[in-house]
């Protein structure tokens, strides 16, 4: 919101149907690197919403892991009981 100057911006705005624009997007994408360097600057215009492109910074990250470390992952879930499952479950959805 602060790049448009927006006082607000639900997950699910569109950044341009807010009046955003080509340098807009730019300057967001190039914050967004600062977490997650591979991100292409399609992306933007590929998923407009900070909701979608969420969940393809988290998809990119995903993808980003060798299978080693998506099987430690794995057996950490594994592991969790389920009070701590239903917790993460609650934090994802709330």
């Amino acid at each position: 919101s602060d790049v448009r100057k927006v006082p607000s911006v639900e997950p699910g705005d569109d950044c341009f149907d807010l009046g955003g624009n080509s340098l807009m997007a730019i300057i967001i994408v190039t914050r967004l690197r600062e977490h997650s360097p591979d991100l292409p600057m399609s992306a933007i215009f590929d998923a407009p919403t900070v909701e979608k492109l969420a969940d393809r910074i988290r998809l990119d990250q995903v993808n980003a892991l060798d299978e080693s470390e998506l099987e430690k992952l794995l057996d950490e879930i594994e592991d969790l009981d389920p009070s701590e499952l239903e917790l993460l479950v609650a934090n994802k959805n709330g």
